[in-house]
């Protein structure tokens, strides 16, 4: 067997897609400032971030706010734009990257939040990036398998830990310009959160087919 793995939906489709933004603005020029001394003393300019990744600001979430918390802001805007009764959805899938614990999973923190019902199936999925299409995929194998009728992927990430972290330990004297590009990726994540509604194709002709 060889090639990419093909996956075909018969009766799936997308009924909507919702964000939930955070609301802090740090900008990279903020960050600049506070990595000036450092920039300083290696002998670079500020700027770096933006003109190098492209990226002028980023968003964080406020402390309270838990990657969960995100996921769920996502997953009841994306159930309210659907039209679709939380107690309706069969399977929640929570495709995060970041968590707060190991155990128990987010997608137990998720389902509360939104009072989903006890017999809707949840758990978490993790393959970084690939992780919500592999949670969409999963969803519509159960979707035309006749096993749910609706299924909710969340997802909710959060980069403000990181980059405090990273940026105080790029303000210690020690600093190289090695271990800035090291860390260079850190400082151009961002924090949000993205959820999808997936229902029966057959049932909602409106909605955007979701093949494979």
């Amino acid at each position: 067997m060889s090639g990419n793995a093909t996956f075909r939906y018969v009766d799936t489709a997308i009924l909507a897609v919702a964000v939930a933004d955070a609301p802090i603005v740090v900008t990279s020029e903020e960050i600049d400032g506070q990595l000036l001394d450092t920039y300083t003393r290696l002998g670079l300019r500020p700027g770096m971030l933006e003109l190098l990744a492209g990226i002028s600001e980023r968003r964080w979430w406020p402390e309270d706010v838990t990657f969960a918390d995100a996921a769920a802001m996502a997953g009841a805007k994306a159930l309210a734009d659907a039209g679709v009764d939380p107690t309706k959805v069969g399977l929640l899938i929570d495709t995060s990257v970041c968590r707060d614990a190991l155990e128990p999973s987010a997608a137990v923190d998720v389902h509360a939040q939104l009072g989903l019902s006890s017999a809707c199936l949840n758990f978490d999925l993790s393959n970084a990036c690939l992780g919500f299409i592999n949670g969409m995929q999963l969803a519509a194998m159960f979707i035309d398998s006749g096993q749910i009728d609706y299924a909710l992927i969340v997802d909710g990430e959060g980069c403000r830990r990181p980059q405090e972290s990273t940026i105080t330990r790029l303000q210690e004297p020690g600093t190289t310009k090695e271990d800035l590009l090291a860390n260079f990726a850190t400082l151009t994540l961002g924090s949000g959160g993205a959820a999808m509604v997936l229902g029966r194709a057959s049932e909602h002709p409106e909605g955007h087919r979701f093949v494979g």
